[in-house]
């Protein structure tokens, strides 16, 4: 009786080592679409968020990005502690990058986050060509790591991508 406990307990030991190790593996290629410069390329989906000026000295980050859904840029510091958002255009593309006739008023965030733990989000209606700002006021730390996150809101049709760029600016 006791071999068996002792087996069962060895068997269950090996069985949690292993999934901890999965998990591991798997957090590791979650970041495997990221370049050095916070980048972020998926070619399986065709999304991307490309940092436009790679100076992480900046105090105002430029960016262009292509979305199904939401994704994330890499980290980067704020130079000042009062931070806006301002969405140069977003309109809608197929996956190879040309215009698409869709959505009206189709609503999305830009959430300027620090390294998960808040939320300072910005929201935004598509189609626009013309720039919009949204002040996320001040307390930002120029001592953390923040990074963008773009979410769409509302479900596109099949085959069809919010694309634009915008400022982080601070």
């Amino acid at each position: 009786m006791k071999k068996i406990i002792v087996m069962l307990l060895s068997l269950m030991v090996m069985t949690s080592v292993g999934t901890m190790n999965v998990s591991a593996l798997e957090s590791v290629n979650n970041n495997i679409y990221y370049d050095e410069k916070g980048n972020y390329d998926n070619p399986e989906t065709g999304e991307y968020f490309h940092w436009d000026n790679s100076n992480a000295r900046s105090t105002a980050k430029s960016f262009s990005f292509k979305i199904r859904y939401s994704l994330k840029s890499g980290s980067f510091k704020l130079k000042g502690t009062n931070s806006k958002i301002r969405i140069s255009n977003a309109t809608f593309v197929y996956a190879s990058g040309s215009k698409a006739s869709c959505c009206s008023k189709h609503r999305f965030t830009v959430n300027l986050r620090r390294d998960g733990l808040s939320n300072n989000e910005a929201t935004f209606y598509a189609p626009f060509t013309s720039a919009k700002t949204v002040s996320l006021g001040g307390g930002f730390s120029t001592s953390s790591s923040y990074l963008v996150e773009i979410s769409n809101n509302d479900n596109l049709p099949s085959g069809i991508y919010l694309s634009g760029s915008g400022t982080v600016e601070n």
